[in-house]
């Protein structure tokens, strides 16, 4: 790019290097239309948006002058494999040391469908798979399939200390079909079933179950506009989720729930972003002895007071607000706090008091080996930290039911 330069009028938009992907897709991916000005750095976050869509290895754009005030945009990409397996070794104070090999199979086993399927091995046992076949490019319907068995501890506590511990081993698969629109929505009607076993008690709670079988059907949606899916500066991001348990003769629950969570990130000045977000579940008038498990509310993804296993309940949200500095190119800086109310028998209008917590984090951004710090304070006065390195997010969260 010539610096002295601000902005570029596109007179074409070529592509070189693709193989397998057409180059309608790849402009679909960089959103750019030729005919129209744009900055470098539009032009550099293009690239970079295309680049997210773990379809290319490289992709960087070149100008020609086409005359003295248009320009010819070149992009030139390096496809992945279509068959591309790779290592995920990550470690977080929650989860411990986790080994994962990832296996992604693109327009492999038919056109215009992905298969992902994921082993971990460690603080978390896990197989997933989650295969996609498209009907469409820029809107349209699709169909999923999505086995999987995972094993993990989960923990008991009492005044803020572990007391015992439980290992649970679930298996299951969900189905559905959907629909989806480019940069705007995704919404799935899906079916579910799992089974669930526990090794130990869980709960003084008599009637839970040790072995039991969830089934039914549910619908979700998701939409997500972030720039940055480990250190956010904007964008937003919504997903919600129904399921319904309703038939006694397939499931030994019977229950309607929803859960959804609401993020945006606005940036304030060139570093500095402030972000919102509020994260919501409901059993809805399910008896709380009925339900399979509450949910688990706390942790490093949901209220910072609390360790992950120390509470869960029926109904609860949880509000936040941080701020977040770019400190130098690779390092975050970000403070917050948290508001959590939680409840065993309310709908909507949920019956506890506010509890609060505050934090304070540093990041590390890395391609490879991201680093995330946090400490987070309670009321008490009790100090939770979390540490992660690596790459610690659900890969499937929107495939699960």
């Amino acid at each position: 790019f010539d610096k002295q330069l601000n902005s570029f009028k596109i007179n074409e938009i070529r592509v070189r290097g693709n193989l397998h992907v057409s180059t309608a897709k790849i402009l679909e991916y960089l959103d750019l239309q030729k005919g129209k000005t744009y900055s470098t750095d539009t032009i550099y976050h293009a690239c970079q948006n295309a680049w997210n869509s773990q379809v290319f290895s490289t992709i960087y754009p070149s100008l020609e002058c086409y005359s003295p005030s248009e320009y010819i945009l070149y992009i030139y990409v390096k496809e992945k494999d279509r068959k591309h397996l790779a290592l995920n070794l990550g470690y977080s104070s929650e989860d411990k040391l986790v080994a994962g090999v990832v296996l992604s199979l693109n327009n492999y086993l038919l056109k215009n469908s992905k298969l992902l399927a994921e082993v971990k091995l460690g603080g978390m046992n896990e197989l997933n798979v989650d295969y996609v076949k498209n009907f469409g490019e820029e809107w349209g319907a699709y169909y999923r399939l999505f086995p999987y068995v995972n094993e993990k501890t989960m923990y008991n506590y009492t005044n803020h200390y572990r007391t015992s511990s439980i290992s649970s081993l679930k298996w299951g698969f969900t189905t559905g079909i959907g629909v989806f629109a480019k940069d705007i929505a995704i919404a799935e009607l899906f079916l579910f079933s799992s089974q669930n076993k526990l090794y130990s008690d869980i709960s003084e709670t008599p009637s839970l179950q040790k072995n039991s079988v969830v089934s039914g059907f549910g619908v979700k949606a998701y939409h997500e506009s972030l720039d940055d899916y480990i250190f956010p500066t904007s964008g937003s991001r919504l997903m919600t989720k129904f399921n319904f348990a309703r038939n006694v003769e397939i499931s030994d629950f019977i229950y309607n729930s929803f859960q959804g969570k609401g993020e945006v990130y606005i940036p304030l000045t060139k570093r500095l972003r402030v972000g919102m977000s509020i994260d919501y579940g409901s059993y809805f008038n399910a008896d709380p002895v009925d339900i399979l498990d509450s949910y688990i509310i706390g942790g490093s993804g949901g209220f910072m007071g609390y360790s992950r296993y120390e509470i869960g309940a029926p109904y609860y949200q949880i509000n936040s607000w941080d701020i977040a500095y770019s400190l130098q190119k690779r390092w975050r800086l970000c403070a917050g706090m948290q508001g959590l109310s939680y409840s065993d028998s309310n709908v909507w209008a949920l019956e506890s008091d506010w509890e609060y917590c505050y934090y304070a984090g540093i990041g590390f951004v890395n391609p490879i080996l991201p680093l995330k710090l946090k400490l987070a304070f309670n009321e008490t006065g009790k100090m939770n930290s979390f540490l992660s390195i690596g790459y610690d997010f659900d890969l499937f969260s929107f495939s699960r039911n």
